[in-house]
């Protein structure tokens, strides 16, 4: 900024000041901030509640102990008292507060009072103001001496994959085995299971985080893991499977033209230079014994999961029964 243009501002503003307007409109700022003041003074002088959150932390805990029930991390306190005074207090209050575990643990279970918190407590809030309120009202868990067990994780999904893919293989598990704690005298648990994973037409590897379900009286470590579903893209396959007939009695036999048909069907790309799957087309012989026609219809069985939108090329095959020596 020139300084010409400096100069002129700097006397514009000695002019506002120095006249009479200028001097009312000070002297109102002057009033405005002491009545600011006195209106500050006056509110945090009557008595209001605040509500704060106290973290708790249990110390000296066994090596031998194991939560069962894990007590809650924090209580939400309300307090009443003069707004000075709790805004002191706000920036001076304990934020935490250590409960020394052989004080309130009994038979395996640890339990403070809401009323004990409130004793603990007072102290750092001052003897005018009142603890009105505490949630939860109680500190409660339940714990375990006792060793834990390893077992397996079962998982629990229903996955689908977008159009022309497949999921492939089987999900992997962060963890196979999980370690869990029981208050139970009795432990019948051979395994446990996640949650249900739903997810609809994936088109790619995912990866999601699933909690694992919980028994009653038991603890799991961990309580969450990760699962991972692969997809890879289906390839049209065709193959040729014997034909076969089913209940065939001694001393008859059953010939088919052709003795083997086509089918076409949907295969991941991993498998597809892999053994044929063991299917068969299978003809009923007492249905061929009863009919007067030359053909018997046909049905496929055996067909393993990942073998998908099967498509026989014929629905039926000529036979000629025979007796068998």
């Amino acid at each position: 900024m020139p300084e010409e243009k400096r100069h002129r501002l700097r006397k514009l503003a000695s002019k506002v000041r120095n006249s009479q307007n200028g001097k009312n409109i000070l002297l109102f700022l002057v009033f405005v901030c002491i009545a600011t003041i006195f209106w500050l003074i006056m509110t945090l002088n009557e008595e209001e509640q605040r509500t704060y959150q106290i973290e708790i932390a249990i110390v000296n805990v066994p090596d031998s102990v194991h939560f069962v029930k894990i007590p809650p991390s924090s209580v939400h306190i309300t307090v009443r008292d003069k707004g000075t005074s709790l805004m002191m207090r706000s920036v001076l209050r304990q934020k935490s507060l250590s409960l020394n575990f052989e004080d309130f643990a009994s038979e395996d279970v640890f339990e403070v009072k809401g009323s004990a918190i409130v004793e603990m407590l007072q102290h750092n809030f001052g003897q005018t103001a009142t603890i009105t309120a505490i949630t939860p009202e109680v500190i409660y868990g339940t714990y375990t001496t006792r060793p834990g067990k390893l077992v397996p994780l079962e998982l629990s999904y229903d996955v689908t994959a977008a159009s022309g893919l497949v999921v492939s293989g089987r999900p992997h598990l962060s963890e196979e085995n999980v370690m869990i704690y029981t208050t139970e005298e009795r432990d019948t648990i051979q395994r446990v299971f996640t949650d249900k994973v739903i997810l609809k037409d994936i088109d790619k590897p995912t990866t999601v985080t699933v909690s694992v379900a919980m028994p009653p009286n038991v603890r799991v470590i961990p309580d969450k893991v990760k699962v991972t579903f692969n997809v890879e893209s289906l390839v049209k396959k065709e193959s040729e499977f014997p034909v076969v007939a089913d209940k065939v009695p001694s001393g008859r036999d059953i010939l088919f033209f052709p003795s083997k048909v086509k089918v076409s069907y949907l295969i991941p790309m991993s498998r597809y230079d892999a053994d044929e799957p063991s299917v068969k087309a299978v003809a009923a012989f007492d249905e061929a014994v009863a009919t007067t026609s030359t053909k018997v219809g046909i049905k496929l069985t055996g067909i393993p999961p990942y073998m998908t939108n099967v498509e026989l090329h014929t629905d039926s095959v000529e036979y000629t029964l025979v007796k068998s020596y």
